[in-house]
């Protein structure tokens, strides 16, 4: 049994009896990375680098749980305004600065 969405999903497997679904695999789809997500990632993982520190480091300074850091650089957590305001003081930014700018991608 698959289940599809639209063309804009990703597919990973998983197994049926999750499901309750008499075939052998199901198909769970979730929506791909945001790109200004990612985007903002990239700036605070470049920011975080240039100052040396590890994401554990840069947690602890943050005041955030050390998995945070790795969700927030690969764009998988849409971070409230309460989160970033923290990560651009322990960066020593402005929020603006971490944010992406330009015309939206496509």
């Amino acid at each position: 049994m698959q289940l599809i969405i639209s063309s804009f999903m990703e597919s990973s497997r998983i197994p049926s009896l999750v499901w309750g679904c008499s075939a052998e695999m199901a198909t769970l789809t979730r929506p791909l990375k945001d790109p200004y997500l990612v985007a903002l990632g990239i700036q605070i993982r470049e920011r975080r680098l240039a100052r040396g520190w590890s994401q554990d480091e840069f947690a602890a300074r943050a005041g955030m749980h050390r998995t945070h850091p790795t969700k927030l650089e690969n764009g998988l957590l849409d971070p409230r305004l309460s989160t970033l305001r923290r990560v651009a003081k322990v960066l020593d930014v402005e929020v603006r600065s971490l944010l992406p700018t330009g015309p939206e991608p496509s």
